[in-house]
């Protein structure tokens, strides 16, 4: 059959305009009496993963078709290498697989429940993420394969482009033109008649204040060469920075939410999480924390927390890299936070951040590639059921726990010494629970690490003043 041509260059549009008037008429006059068990397979190439292209597929009367995102109840992103299709006269009853090996059954990982399956029936009534899974608990390790070790994911071309850039070029990678442009839009509903180079000064002068600090604002403008800043002076005069300052806008009246209490600077966070998402999730090492930002005007937003260091300010969650870097983050609007973009407002808040927080990289990388990253928190997330809904869909986690989270629990002697630990399992989904003596007793949870390859460490000691 074929072969079949086009003009000029294949592009999805083109590939569909092929498949529509050429591809698929030549496969049903060759399967005219047949073609509803008809297979199609294609390969992942770009033009064949548009949406454009998988909508029609879906649309044609194929029984089946194979390729990225195809229309079998998988996870087809896991199958991007190689499809086995079955044979629709063997049921594999009689022993179709040749091999000495006879635990061959238990080497094969049992296929999951897609992800993206799942996150479209998360429900707003369900208090657990895994409401159906049964702990059994034993009292050994669970031996976790694989390497925890943090690795960097960019292409040499990304590196050397990045490497390439000036300091201000990569700021704008992350305060874009969109951003910009938005804000002069929003500002301009306000009566604020702002260029992109006035937007630029301003943002430059903000920047300059919070190291180059004054009493007062005005000192930036004053006379006395002793006081004042020329860079700032120079650039922009206090009367259009005072009056940028009081009519500038982040929102527009369309973006009016009351269900959000962040609605006036959603859409300019969605743009800023675009930006820095631009290059992937590039590193394998990643954490979901809170993090202060200090603040003291009024909003309903403001939160004050006695153990940090900021105790006054904005609440922000954020999933980070091992060196700081940035991958995702929300405002913290409350205990009943509703505008958190998963439906689940009876699980406990920190399943619910992080599962909100690492949602992209759930949506946006296959199973097999997954298995490369480990995830990290605190006890205010950790939990069992948490621990083993991520651990399902091939996401690797560890974190701190609160005792009264688990149900087994370890005791030990009181004077045990430093270093004394013990360890169980669960035996449905491979997740060990560790606790440790250190200055005081420390629990964990994890599914990729456990207690193998135990090694002495070195640590300060008050009495010897060294590390011992």
């Amino acid at each position: 059959m074929g072969p079949f041509f086009i003009e000029g260059n294949l592009n999805a549009v083109s590939y569909e305009q092929l498949l529509r008037n050429q591809i698929v008429p030549a496969i049903q006059a060759l399967r005219a009496d047949d073609f509803g068990n008809t297979w199609f397979q294609q390969d992942g190439a770009l033009v064949h993963y548009g949406v454009n292209v998988r909508q029609y597929l879906n649309e044609t009367s194929f029984d089946r078709w194979i390729g990225r995102r195809d229309n079998l109840d998988v996870d087809s992103e896991e199958n991007d290498e190689f499809v086995v299709i079955p044979d629709p006269n063997n049921s594999g009853s009689e022993g179709e697989y040749d091999s000495d090996d006879e635990n061959l059954e238990e080497e094969i990982p049992k296929p999951n429940i897609s992800y993206r399956s799942t996150f479209h029936n998360y429900s707003a009534v369900q208090k657990k993420l895994e409401p159906d899974h049964e702990f059994s608990w034993c009292n050994s390790e669970k031996v976790c394969p694989g390497n925890v070790e943090n690795e960097l994911l960019l292409s040499d071309s990304v590196k050397k482009k990045i490497c390439s850039m000036s300091p201000v070029q990569l700021f704008e990678l992350f305060f874009s033109k969109e951003i910009k442009n938005y804000i002069i839009e929003a500002s301009e509903a306000n009566g604020l008649d702002l260029s992109v180079q006035e937007l630029n000064t301003f943002v430059g002068i903000l920047l300059l204040s919070s190291y180059n600090i004054r009493n007062e604002l005005r000192e930036y403008w004053e006379t006395d060469p002793l006081v004042k800043c020329s860079v700032v002076s120079s650039a922009m005069s206090r009367d259009r920075f005072c009056e940028i300052k009081t009519k500038i806008k982040y929102s527009k009246p369309k973006d009016k939410n009351d269900h959000d209490k962040a609605w006036k600077v959603r859409e300019i966070l969605n743009l800023f999480k675009t930006n820095i998402q631009q290059f992937g999730f590039f590193m394998t090492a990643l954490s979901v924390d809170g993090m202060m930002v200090r603040f003291f005007g009024r909003t309903c937003l403001k939160r004050y927390l006695p153990c940090k260091p900021d105790r006054y300010g904005l609440k922000l969650w954020g999933l980070c890299g091992a060196n700081g870097y940035l991958f995702n983050m929300d405002i913290c609007c409350g205990k009943n936070d509703t505008s958190i973009g998963i439906n689940l407002a009876s699980c406990p808040l920190g399943s619910r951040v992080v599962v909100q927080m690492i949602n992209p990289l759930l949506l946006g990388i296959s199973k097999r590639k997954l298995l490369d990253y480990h995830l990290y928190f605190d006890n205010y997330f950790t939990s069992p059921d948490l621990i083993v809904h991520l651990g399902k869909y091939g996401l690797r986690s560890t974190g701190t726990v609160r005792k009264d989270r688990v149900k087994v629990k370890h005791t030990f002697e009181k004077k045990a010494p430093r270093g004394t630990f013990k360890v169980d399992h669960d035996t449905n989904s491979g997740m060990n629970f560790i606790t440790v003596i250190d200055s005081k007793e420390v629990s964990v949870l994890s599914t990729a690490v456990g207690v193998t390859r135990i090694k002495p460490i070195k640590r300060y000691s008050r009495t010897a003043k060294d590390r011992i």
